[in-house]
Formats: C-alpha cells, sequence, structure tokens
C-alpha cells in the first residue's frame, strides 16, 4: 500500500509548484499512458508498487524510496560503480577527503551551539555523499 507521504511527494514533484519532473515524459519511462501518470500524481488511482524500481530508475531520485524508510534507521545509497584498483584507490582516497569535509560542516555548524536549519541540511548531504562513497568502497573490495 502506498503511503499518503509517498502520495504526496508524487504529487509535488511532478503537478506541484516547483515540480522537478513532467508527467508527459515520465509516463513512458514507467510504461503507462499519460492519462494514467496523471492520475496516480493526483491520487485518483493508487501507484503500483511494482512500478516503484522503474520510477526510481527513470528519475534517479531515492526520495521516492526514502519516503517509505522514515524513522526506520535506514537510508538508501547510490553504489557507485568502481572498475579496477586505481578507483579502489581513488575511492579511498575521496572518503578520506569527504570525512574531512563532514567534519569541518559540523564544526561550523556546532560554533554556536545550534544546528539551524541550513546546517542540517547540509550536513545531511555531506552525511549522503559520504556514505555513497563508503558504499562504493566497500562494494569495490571485493572486485
Amino acid at each position: 500500500m502506498i503511503t499518503n507521504d509517498f502520495q504526496a511527494l508524487l504529487y509535488q514533484k511532478f503537478i506541484g509548484i516547483n515540480s522537478s519532473y513532467v508527467v508527459k515524459q515520465m509516463a513512458p519511462e514507467v510504461d503507462r499512458a499519460v492519462s494514467t501518470f496523471y492520475a496516480y500524481c493526483r491520487g485518483e488511482q493508487d501507484f503500483p508498487i511494482e512500478l516503484l524500481g522503474d520510477l526510481i530508475r527513470a528519475t534517479d531520485d531515492p526520495q521516492f524510496i526514502e519516503v517509505f524508510l522514515k524513522n526506520t534507521n535506514f537510508v538508501v545509497t547510490r553504489i557507485p560503480e568502481v572498475k579496477d584498483i586505481r578507483d579502489h584507490t581513488k575511492a579511498m582516497l575521496k572518503n578520506m577527503k569527504r570525512f574531512g569535509d563532514l567534519a569541518d560542516v559540523y564544526q561550523r555548524s556546532i560554533e554556536d551551539g545550534i544546528i539551524d536549519r541550513k546546517e542540517k541540511k547540509e550536513l545531511k548531504a555531506q552525511c549522503r555523499e559520504l556514505i555513497t562513497e563508503l558504499v562504493g568502497f566497500m562494494e569495490s573490495v571485493d572486485k
């Protein structure tokens, strides 16, 4: 069953004032008629869960899955492709830099004892990038 949060996100991303995507372009990507996809976005029809993977692949937007993971202590991250040992080494060095960047952002955000909305957003973005890089590094070890 699709949650209200997912429905709200679908509406926001495709129909809302600051929409990110175009229904007419997305409908063929998920093998649906434009009118049907509009009905999903407006909440007139339930979005079929089996289309979720196609939607995420077509939009490259992890928010469509993250909405289901709220308050679960899980995160979604892309696994970057690592082709060979040189990529593996680059990934390791990049992770070290990202961790340093995260520490810098955190240090700046706690100087006044309050982490404001902008700082939270930046911290989350830095954490997400680091997690993605670390997962890619972890996967590259097996190659």
